[in-house]
């Protein structure tokens, strides 16, 4: 069924009439949709002249033409087909009604609201499908859907970004208060940890006497090469003293 119907001024967005005979505070749900259609109504001028808007229980369907927008929310079950026509039907009766002229310069909200028992008649009819649809034509319409269908208008496109983020967005997955405690260990991953503390130690020791080793060996290896030449030296010295004491015996 259509729940709720609003028309609004395209260029600025100030509603001219609405439904007024549903009270949405006895359904939140509703409550909720209706807060959608006002979001679209401010945002209607930056889409196609024909849109529709999924919110899960509901649907907003709207059309746009000679600055004016006109919405109908439906439950999700409605027709898309029927809600187009019931938004087709109170537009012919709107602007038969009221001079654009007129329109164009009113500046209190819902100037129009009188309008409204011709919403509500209208939406009774349309809300009676099986006896409605013997009573008008909707090959046209129906053709016409489908060579140009709704544009299909996203959450993302209609709710306000305050501070970087989408109002969309439930504040309860925000991080508040203190920082979560860690949870204690397991029992098999404290063993774990100390055997990989241990095979840490026996690699260190490992290491270390490997590199004990190492110096170990190029000491020897430098003391095998040092010798000869110590060798050569004492001998050419001793050679030398033996000359000198031949020469002054001589």
């Amino acid at each position: 069924m259509i729940v709720y119907a609003l028309i609004v001024r395209t260029s600025d967005g100030m509603a001219l009439s609405a439904t007024t005979d549903f009270n949405d505070e006895v359904n939140r749900n509703i409550k909720d949709s209706k807060r959608y259609v006002k979001l679209l109504a401010k945002k209607a001028y930056q889409f196609p002249d024909r849109c529709s808007m999924n919110l899960g229980t509901h649907t907003i369907h709207f059309i746009t033409t000679l600055g004016l927008s006109y919405f109908a929310m439906c439950e999700a079950t409605y027709p898309s087909i029927l809600a187009f026509s019931f938004l087709n039907e109170i537009t012919r009766e709107f602007i038969t009604k009221y001079e654009l002229t007129k329109v164009n310069v009113a500046r209190r909200p819902y100037s129009f609201i009188e309008f409204d028992s011709i919403i509500h008649k209208t939406r009774q009819r349309y809300n009676k499908p099986q006896s409605l649809t013997t009573k008008i034509n909707l090959t046209d319409l129906s053709s016409e859907m489908k060579l140009r269908p709704p544009y299909i208008v996203q959450l993302s496109q209609v709710e306000p970004v305050t501070n970087g983020y989408q109002s969309s967005i439930s504040l309860a997955k925000l991080s508040v208060g203190p920082p979560r405690k860690l949870e204690p260990l397991a029992w098999h991953a404290i063993v774990a940890a100390v055997f990989s503390a241990l095979l840490a130690l026996v690699g260190f020791y490992r290491g270390l006497s490997a590199l004990s080793d190492f110096h170990l060996q190029v000491s020897l290896i430098a003391g095998i090469s040092i010798c000869p030449f110590t060798l050569c030296h004492v001998s050419l010295t001793m050679a030398l003293f033996c000359v000198h004491d031949i020469t002054a015996f001589i």
